[in-house]
């Protein structure tokens, strides 16, 4: 049982530090804050779904996420993609920018 234990004090601290990669789509870090039920959403992520384009998706359900969101952007409007950091809003300016890139 203390075996147990002490396995868990130095196993928790590994998982906290793990970060998520993000990988790269035309040399750009790409995070996408959604909401279930959002029209606009699923054209976005549908668009990046059919052309295979990597993204972390970050529904705002989530509270954290919500969180971020309003810090990055200061509100929490979606779709909003985080472009190397920067927010970028609204579907049609997202799927222009998007399609931009595969030219």
């Amino acid at each position: 049982m203390k075996y147990a234990l002490l396995s868990l004090l130095f196993f928790f601290p590994i998982l906290e530090a793990k970060q998520v990669k993000i990988e790269k789509y035309h040399g750009h870090e790409l995070v996408l804050y959604w909401r279930p039920g959002c029209p606009y959403c699923d054209d976005v992520i549908d668009y990046m779904k059919d052309h295979k384009i990597p993204v972390q998706l970050r529904n705002i359900q989530n509270a954290q996420y919500r969180k971020e969101l309003i810090q990055i952007g200061g509100r929490q409007q979606v779709p909003c993609l985080i472009i190397d950091g920067k927010p970028m809003y609204e579907s049609s300016c997202i799927l222009r920018w998007l399609r931009n890139q595969n030219e």
